[in-house]
């Protein structure tokens, strides 16, 4: 009998030991490695990419136009497909509302957003991009010959 017990107590202890260990490696704190400052603002800077925004005018009959000239200037994220789906929500949105929309897109290997803001009355779209400089120098070369008025 003394055996028995003996052993049920060392069944227990080694139960509670193992809890115990158990909790104790999943609550240690992992050590981080060190990183240099170079490498955090590399990381920064290859996270944050800058963008501008240009706004313009333009005819309903013209949007298309645009929408598919700007597909040309995006790597990948803002292609056929979503120019035409973009194209049927601004000609067919109530007027006189503020809609948006947002791609995320690569351009030149570097990733990034692609955001339009727009509003339409009867006679024109008032559009807004934001996006990175190669977009927005495309689009304001593809924006020229449509544009009702445009600004940087």
């Amino acid at each position: 009998m003394t055996f028995f017990v003996a052993t049920t107590g060392l069944i227990l202890l080694a139960m509670v030991l193992g809890r115990v260990l158990t909790e104790w490696l999943a609550n240690r704190p992992e050590k981080t490695p060190e990183y240099s400052r170079e490498e955090i603002l590399e990381e920064m800077e290859a996270a944050f990419v800058a963008r501008d925004i240009l706004t313009f005018s333009v005819r309903p009959e013209s949007v298309r136009i645009l929408l598919q000239r700007l597909t040309e200037s995006v790597g990948l994220g803002f292609g056929s497909q979503q120019a035409e789906t973009l194209t049927h929500r601004m000609l067919h949105q109530q007027a006189h509302d503020y809609y948006q929309a947002a791609f995320p897109i690569e351009v030149a290997g570097q990733a990034s957003d692609l955001e339009f803001q727009w509003t339409r009355d009867e006679d024109a779209i008032q559009i807004a991009i934001c996006a990175v400089d190669p977009v927005l120098t495309f689009a304001t070369d593809a924006a020229a010959d449509i544009a009702i008025e445009h600004e940087v």
